[in-house]
């Protein structure tokens, strides 16, 4: 090997360490950048459960849609109360409607609003199922599919949780505010 071909190799793994670097700055700091909140994107996993509650909500909808009833308007509280509940079931390793302290849907609802005394609904899943296999499971059987046929709820809010025993807790929550 003569000279000028080291002197190639020195700056070829230069320039390869130099682009490593950079590339290992550049990571950094777009890191720090997202984790200070500096830039409005949501990690992944926040993302990702959103638009599955998004999803979940639309698929309720087209059965109403199907069987002749008005679109669930959104709830913020009814999917705050939705994701707190999945979020418990999947932390304290149960699957139910009852949470740990013996509250029910309407007591989980009633803690953030008073806008649904009139009754509240609600459907749990938990498994790897996808959005839309949920909501056709949740269609198969007579008291889910009550729920979202129930012609006098107006409201929806839904909640999906990555974790737990099952990997994904899904609760919808349905109001009816008259």
């Amino acid at each position: 090997m003569n000279e000028l071909e080291r002197t190639s190799i020195r700056h070829t793994c230069r320039a390869f360490r130099l682009r490593r670097t950079l590339a290992s700055a550049t990571l950094t700091s777009l890191v720090a950048i997202l984790g200070a909140g500096l830039v409005g994107v949501a990690p992944a996993s926040a993302w990702s459960s959103r638009s599955a509650e998004r999803v979940l909500r639309t698929c309720v909808n087209h059965e109403r849609a199907i069987h002749g009833l008005p679109k669930l308007r959104f709830s913020k509280a009814l999917r705050s109360a939705a994701r707190s509940h999945a979020r418990s079931m999947a932390r304290g390793g149960y699957f139910s409607h009852t949470d740990r302290s013996g509250g029910s849907a309407y007591q989980r609802v009633a803690r953030r609003t008073d806008r649904y005394r009139r009754g509240v609904g609600e459907n749990i899943a938990a498994g790897r199922w996808t959005m839309k296999r949920t909501c056709r499971e949740w269609m198969r059987s007579p008291g889910h599919r009550a729920i979202i046929l129930d012609p006098s709820f107006e409201y929806s809010g839904a909640g999906v949780i990555r974790g737990g025993r099952y990997g994904r807790y899904m609760v919808l929550n349905v109001g009816d505010s008259r």
